[in-house]
């Protein structure tokens, strides 16, 4: 609705441009940033405090390898983004940066890198927010809580976690409700219901990353009416509920102009039962 807030200047500009050739990136590259949380940040930076109350929200970086291939088959450079990570990734390749690990590393580029990128892949991290801070595409993956999903922009993707009950059944959009874990924010919470949450397999976020790429060459379009009308199916379930559970839309009310994953939806039907 607004442009950015926050620009670079030229003399900015300049000096990203310089850094990326340091990194053997050419200014006129694709690039695609990664952002996969896991727990050490925090526990480097605030290390009197236990948030592993959050832990519910962590990725692992080894299941974004095959989305990464994929991009840099498409000609993109990938970044993985971050001050520092638990573990690197175990891919070497000339247009693969693994930033945390990297000694050109900066406060400056990390907002630097958002603001050159093609697009932004996240997973329910806090850093996510610099895609969105310069108005770039955005993955959203492995959501949770339900209604945390950041769904008022129209220029992005998103998809939750497989929530899981104690009987090893899988909970549909309606469920996720009924269980009352559609707002929990602490880990503890989806123990206390016998809650499993299950991240994507490395399958489903290639998927989700070449949805990306697809939807950007259509200008955000849905051509297929069956696609089109799974997505207006999870929409209709998704305000439902909300509504019927009394609990508030948190992220920027019930104007929802993103697009929960088609893939994901086509390949798991029991997800709108």
């Amino acid at each position: 609705k607004y442009p950015t807030q926050l620009n670079l200047t030229r003399q900015e500009i300049n000096r990203g441009e310089l850094t990326l050739k340091q990194f053997g990136i050419p200014n006129n590259a694709k690039i695609v940033c990664v952002a996969c949380r896991d727990s050490l940040y925090l526990k480097k930076v605030q290390p009197s405090i236990n948030y592993s109350y959050h832990s519910f929200r962590n990725s692992n970086i080894d299941n974004f390898i095959p989305a990464i291939k994929a991009l840099i088959k498409k000609k993109f450079y990938v970044i993985r983004m971050g001050n520092v990570a638990a573990k690197r990734v175990n891919l070497k390749n000339n247009k693969f940066i693994d930033y945390p690990f990297h000694p050109l590393k900066s406060d400056f580029m990390d907002f630097f890198f958002a603001y050159k990128c093609y697009f932004w892949v996240g997973s329910n991290s806090g850093l996510d927010e610099l895609g969105r801070l310069f108005r770039k595409p955005v993955a959203s993956m492995n959501m949770a809580p339900i209604v945390c999903m950041n769904m008022y922009r129209k220029k992005q993707i998103v998809s939750l976690k497989t929530h899981i009950n104690s009987k090893n059944q899988k909970l549909n959009v309606s469920k996720i409700f009924d269980y009352g874990v559609a707002s929990a924010h602490k880990t503890n919470i989806f123990n206390e219901k016998k809650i499993k949450l299950k991240e994507h397999s490395s399958e489903q976020i290639k998927d989700i990353v070449l949805e990306m790429l697809m939807l950007i060459k259509n200008s955000w379009k849905i051509k297929n009416k069956k696609d089109l009308k799974l997505q207006r199916q999870f929409k209709k379930i998704y305000i439902k509920k909300i509504k019927e559970s009394n609990l508030p839309y948190l992220c920027g009310g019930l104007g929802l102009k993103s697009n929960y994953s088609i893939n994901f939806l086509k390949k798991n039907r029991w997800f709108l039962k």
